[in-house]
């Protein structure tokens, strides 16, 4: 987003979060960490987001971290 010169929005969290929700559904666990950060950029203590972070660590068998 940020290569077409425009500024990211407090209502880009839900977007980020759908984009991390799909991401994680297609096993692209990397790249659905990063817009989880995103949308955590807007709202550090969104429950939500802090979940669908922990599933993703779930599914990488990373317990420590979830």
């Amino acid at each position: 987003n940020s290569g077409i010169g425009r500024k990211e929005r407090p209502e880009d969290l839900h977007v980020y979060n759908k984009m991390g929700i799909a991401d994680r559904k297609s096993k692209d666990f990397e790249t659905a960490l990063n817009s989880y950060d995103r949308a955590l950029f807007f709202d550090s203590g969104d429950p939500v987001l802090h979940y669908n972070k922990a599933v993703v660590y779930v599914a990488r068998s990373q317990f420590g971290i979830a």
